[in-house]
Parts: structure tokens; C-alpha cells; sequence
């Protein structure tokens, strides 16, 4: 998991963030700190098709 050298303060700051280079793949703000989260694994997609299938 790779961290942003961003640290916000205020959501204000989180809102006006902007970047030249656009953030790739999905992010969250932890303690102040966007942080990537990795990718989804084959056993959760594998999961979450098999509950959906169940639903419907």
C-alpha cells in the first residue's frame, strides 16, 4: 500500500485539494492522509458474486 505525501487539516482543504498529477486507483482519508487501498482480491469478488447470486 502506497501513501500520498498530502496531509489535510480541514475537510475544507480535502475538498480544494488539487493536484497536476491525478491520483490513480481508489484512496481514503485516513488521520489527515489520503492512503491507497489495494486492490480487490479474487476470494472477495469470488465472495460478493456468489451473495449476489444468492439475492437474487
Amino acid at each position: 500500500m502506497t501513501q500520498a505525501r498530502v496531509k489535510f487539516t480541514t475537510f475544507e482543504e480535502y475538498l480544494s485539494y488539487s493536484d497536476e498529477t491525478p491520483l490513480e486507483g481508489c484512496y481514503e482519508l485516513i488521520d489527515g492522509e489520503l492512503v491507497e487501498l489495494p486492490p480487490e482480491s479474487e476470494l472477495h469478488n469470488w465472495i460478493a458474486n456468489y451473495l449476489q447470486f444468492l439475492l437474487v
